[in-house]
């Protein structure tokens, strides 16, 4: 059809071209060439412009391509220009023009207009083996959608057909058959149905090399990187299918090149021969289908090896040659390598590119000796002019002052320009929190050849930097929690972090603002402060496990209130040297009765001269927290590539002063890697964490300090192992201490007189702690997300000979070995749904736990039952690392 409007289009042209000038014969009549010898219109004046033919597009929209105004001269020129600019808008299947004679001087134009049809709907039917909705993104994604509303066009629905086809071939279907039919609708409206037949799905059976002697089959198809003989495997890849093109590709980039690093550098391969022959039925019986397959026969013409004859470079003037000669490991005698030579030109481009040489051009001349089979190589270097950075320059930083995005870069302005320093700067500004991820296709290079200076334009995508978020979480047994957190993540402009954070629960609650200067005054110092509020309760099922799920009571509440003071500095690119200093107290209130002994003797253990006033009013922390970090992520939250390393040494009491002596040295590593294997738009995620803490110091008698408990590793929850409850894990030792009244003195027991003697099993936390955690996350559609997860992880006592729980010298413990170093496993998978206006992803935690203490101890003449969840269901907002 397009082809009929582009031929009326040139008989119209051509009639304007040669009889607009003659005089109208037939009143109304359209411009052809049968009307050559009408008399001549060129003396008459146009009275009227009409329109006709429109039914959706506004006049006015017609008329603003029409240039000729009424009153004017009849001008031919003129009136072909207006019907090829109607033509050309895509607003009409066709356009005629005509004329209609007023006397003998007037004459009025007509454009008669012919409007494609509106498609009313789209249907695609067939399709059994896929989902409509692949094929639909599939179009999306190829620029294909036809839209309900939208005009008619021939091209993209012929376009659209051929993407169709394309979809199924892609999915293993070479014989689909795509029909497409048209429904009229009232009101020059069409419904389009895209019948489908799919056909037998074919994948690759066999691929076939002939000619080869230096290499197997078996080693050429495992060179092919894209394409493999259908199997498991081959089809998470997406391996399995046969195209053309990314066949040939394969065998350039991936088979040939095996052959040129041994020295065949003449080696190729003829176009491959395929076949799609019959491969039997599959499936069960009654459900068989037919079944194809390709099957593959690459014949490759190996030749002779070569060897270097000679190896030279020519051209390095304004660079050491060392440096260059440096990344080549050629010599006379060698085997040719071209894969190594190949690897070598590129690190020598990065070098110049180190250097400033932006214009370097690297140009490999070979010259054969076929009879002695061997061939000599010049490396011919145009090294160009040495540029200097004369300024750089963003773009998109509405909100973000200049000087906050500029103190992020490596390279300045004045400095030679360096490609490597340019990629660490990318790098450290996508790690604001605040910037969209930045690549080498968001700046542009502007050279000055005769100045010898580029101006670099990097362009930025700003993220919101008001951030509403939502926090909360369902651990059932563990308790409910919600929380609102804002933060504005560039606070003025100036890159500043301002936060605060209210979070309330049945069992925890937390109050908290912050605010971070990443530069204090301009300089690369960076400085946070916060103050904090928080209260923790504890209950049976966390401290006391004997208890049964269904018996559950709470124990105490504690709370913390202080401020922290941080400071840190870079010491490289990515890592930073800081320490923080934070002073706070505790306290333990709403302690229950037969709980009272062992919660006062924790604080007694804290207090001078064991004073139970001092213990119940609060303990006073002073902690010192030097630190080291490495951060190569590609962002803070989400990341998809990168590492970080944290180490810290929390350290409180001695002469810092305060009542808790306690040094907590932490380690962490987080690795996050592109799956290249199946798609890199998927990532693998892994975290380890090691953790110990331990007391120094003596008591008031001589005693050495122990680790209170509330010091002390538990495991449980969201953020480490998920399929248990939060606090949950850690070991269990039996607890006897003498009871206590109210006022904290020991209560006699009337048959004997001396104090009486709880027993209690006790959750103690380990000493040593130790969690490791992989992910698989993979993006589903927008903010959708699936994540597998393994967690494993244990808390366990090692400095055996220190633990104590209780200041009265009457007190004993004993640490239950059947529950120390118990390791624990969870594995399962999150659905994740990153909210936008919070910013957060809403979390739906699927675990099952393999590894769980499930035992029976007998301790004297009672027996002790410990049943840890099977599985467990959550619901959480925020990340878990």
């Amino acid at each position: 059809m397009g082809g009929l409007v582009r031929l009326r289009s040139a008989i119209v042209i051509l009639a304007l071209g040669t009889i607009l000038s003659v005089s109208p014969a037939t009143h109304g009549q359209e411009v052809s060439p049968d009307s050559a010898s009408q008399p001549s219109l060129e003396n008459r004046t146009i009275t009227e412009i009409v329109v006709r033919g429109n039914l959706r597009v506004p006049e006015s929209t017609i008329r603003s391509y029409i240039k000729t105004s009424p009153g004017q001269p009849f001008n031919a020129e003129q009136l072909r220009s207006d019907y090829q600019s109607l033509l050309s808008s895509g607003l009409f299947s066709n356009v005629r023009l005509l004329t209609e004679p007023r006397g003998s001087d007037q004459v009025v134009v007509i454009f008669e207009v012919t409007e494609p049809p509106v498609i009313q709907e789209v249907e695609f039917v067939g399709l059994r083996s896929v989902e409509s909705k692949e094929l639909l993104d599939y179009l999306r994604e190829s620029n294909l959608t036809l839209t309900a509303g939208s005009r008619l066009d021939e091209n993209k629905l012929m376009r659209v057909e051929n993407g169709v086809r394309q979809f199924l071939q892609l999915r293993g279907f070479p014989l689909a058959r795509v029909t497409l039919a048209r429904r009229p609708v009232p009101t020059n409206a069409v419904s389009l149905i895209f019948t489908i037949e799919e056909g037998p799905r074919a994948r690759i059976g066999v691929i076939e090399f002939e000619g080869n002697t230096q290499f197997s089959d078996e080693e050429l198809r495992d060179a092919l990187k894209l394409t493999d003989e259908s199997s498991f495997f081959s089809r998470l890849r997406g391996r399995n299918l046969y195209l053309e093109d990314r066949l040939e590709y394969d065998i350039r980039a991936n088979v040939l090149p095996k052959y040129q690093s041994r020295g065949y550098i003449f080696a190729r391969a003829d176009k491959p021969r395929v076949e799609l022959v019959e491969a039997g039925t599959g499936g069960l019986p009654g459900l068989r289908r037919e079944r194809l397959e390709y099957r593959i026969a690459i014949r490759i013409t190996e030749g002779e090896q070569f060897r270097y004859s000679g190896f030279r470079i020519e051209g390095v003037e304004k660079v050491e040659q060392d440096r260059v000669l440096s990344k080549y490991k050629a010599k006379p005698g060698d085997i040719v390598d071209f894969v190594a030579l190949s690897s070598a030109n590129e690190q020598v481009k990065r070098l110049y590119g180190e250097l400033g040489f932006l214009d370097m051009d690297l140009a490999p001349q070979m010259r054969p000796q076929y009879d002695q089979k061997t061939v000599d190589v010049t490396i011919r270097i145009r090294e160009g002019v040495r540029y200097i950075v004369r300024q750089i320059n963003f773009s998109g930083n509405e909100r973000t002052r200049d000087k906050v995005l500029r103190r992020e870069l490596v390279l300045q302005e004045g400095d030679v320009f360096n490609a490597d320093k340019l990629d660490v700067s990318l790098l450290k500004l996508s790690q604001l929190n605040f910037i969209e991820p930045l690549t080498p296709r968001d700046y542009t290079l502007s050279k000055n050849l005769t100045e010898e200076e580029v101006a670099i334009l990097i362009r930025v995508r700003e993220r919101d930097p008001h951030a509403v978020n939502l926090t909360g979480g369902v651990g059932g047994i563990s308790g409910t929690y919600v929380g609102l957190n804002y933060q504005s993540r560039n606070f003025r402009g100036l890159g500043h972090t301002l936060e605060a954070q209210i979070e309330t629960g049945s069992r925890t609650s937390n109050y908290t603002l912050a605010l971070t200067d990443p530069h204090f005054l301009d300089t690369n110092l960076l400085l946070s402060y916060r103050v904090f509020h928080r209260r923790l309760d504890f209950d049976s099922f966390g401290l006391l496990p004997a208890q049964g799920a269904s018996d559950i009571f709470s124990l105490f509440s504690q709370r913390s209130t202080g401020f922290q003071v941080t400071g840190s500095h870079p010491i490289s690119n990515f890592s930073r040297l800081g320490v923080s200093y934070s002073l706070d107290t505790n306290r333990i209130y709403d302690i229950r009765d037969d709980f009272r002994s062992f919660a006062l003797s924790q604080l007694v253990l804290l207090t001078t001269g064991g004073s139970l006033d001092e213990a119940l009013t609060g303990i006073l922390r002073s902690q010192i927290t030097p630190f080291w970090t490495y951060d190569t992520r590609n962002r803070f939250f989400g990341a998809t590539q990168g590492s970080y390393l944290m180490m810290q040494m929390p350290l409180s009491g001695g002469p810092l002063g305060g009542r808790i002596n306690v040094g907590h040295p932490f380690f962490e590593y987080q690795r996050f890697i592109p799956d290249r294997l199946l798609t890199s738009r998927n990532t693998w995620a892994f975290r380890a964490q090691l953790q110990h803490v331990f007391a120094y110091g003596s008591l008031p008698n001589g005693t050495p300090k122990p680790v209170p408990f509330l010091e002390r590793i538990y495991f449980g929850g969201e953020y480490n192992l998920r399929g248990f409850d939060i606090r949950s894990i850690g070991p269990v030792a039996i607890h006897q201490a003498p009871e206590l009244d109210g006022d904290g003195n020991p209560i006699l027991d009337p048959a004997t007189g001396v104090p009486a003697v709880s027993q209690q099993s006790v959750t103690i936390g380990g000493d040593t702690g130790i969690v490791l955690t992989a992910e698989y996350r993979i993006p589903i559609v927008g903010p959708l997300q699936f994540t597998p997860f393994l967690d494993a992880g244990t808390s366990t006592v090692i400095r055996k000979k220190d633990l104590r729980l209780s200041g009265f010298p009457t007190a004993n413990v004993f640490l239950l070995e059947e529950t120390n170093n118990v390791w624990r496993m969870s594995t399962g998978a999150e659905i994740q749904f990153l909210m936008p206006v919070v910013n957060q992803p809403l979390r739906l935690i699927l675990a099952f736990n393999p590894l769980r203490l499930n035992k029976t101890v007998r301790v004297a003449d009672q027996n002790l039952t410990f049943r840890e969840p099977c599985n467990n269901v959550k619901f959480s907002v925020g990340y878990s690392f």
